[in-house]
């Protein structure tokens, strides 16, 4: 009898490590192309990829790989399993962050990127969300259709010469959280950025205006 109960927890304990493997074995590949070239840069290495000859070449993703996207290209990654896709847009370069506690984190060091788990996509299981960071906040994204914009403001309002953070919600909800805050707060507020909605953020030392 001990011998079979030591089976069944053997059998047991491979099927929660399959399980495991299925929840959080998620990878981030580069899944499209088109338009002009891309690169990809893995380790210090930098390589050069060109959308028609490479277009559908899929490359993974690692902790801290590059994906910059040149003029007049476009690149899509999709979470692999998983339901959402993101679509870098030309002159934008996104840094893969990795991955922890059910989400996947990604930094936009300049550029647009836009997110969805519309059409094909919405039947996958995936991932429960994805955060894109700048230097000045964090967005995280669950589900819907958003675009994110890290680039050089030209709105009159605010300071020229700078990127300023900015979100779109097409449909669904973002979440959207200033990293520069005043000290006398004791965390920074965490806004909801909803249906036909668009939140932009510019930091200032050491005041943030949104």
């Amino acid at each position: 009898m001990q011998t079979g109960a030591c089976k069944y927890g053997i059998v047991v304990f491979i099927f929660l490590l399959f399980l495991t493997g299925i929840c959080f074995g998620q990878e981030v590949q580069v899944f499209y192309a088109e338009g002009g070239d891309f690169t990809h840069t893995s380790g210090g290495l930098r390589v050069a990829y060109q959308s028609e000859k490479d277009g559908r070449k899929i490359l993974t993703l690692g902790r801290d790989d590059i994906i910059q996207a040149g003029p007049d290209s476009f690149v899509e990654l999709r979470i692999n399993p998983g339901r959402i896709r993101i679509r870098i847009a030309e002159n934008t370069s996104l840094a893969f962050n990795g991955a922890g506690s059910g989400s996947l984190s990604f930094s936009i060091l300049y550029g647009r990127v836009r997110l969805s788990t519309l059409g094909y996509w919405s039947a996958g299981e995936g991932a429960g969300s994805v955060s894109i960071r700048s230097g000045t906040a964090e967005a995280v994204f669950t589900g819907g259709d958003a675009g994110i914009d890290f680039i050089v403001n030209e709105d009159p309002y605010l300071a020229r010469g700078e990127p300023v953070f900015r979100v779109y919600s097409f449909s669904g909800t973002v979440g959207l959280t200033p990293s520069a805050r005043p000290e006398t707060l004791t965390a920074a507020p965490e806004f909801q950025v909803r249906q036909f909605e668009s939140l932009s953020i510019e930091t200032r030392n050491p005041l943030f205006y949104i």
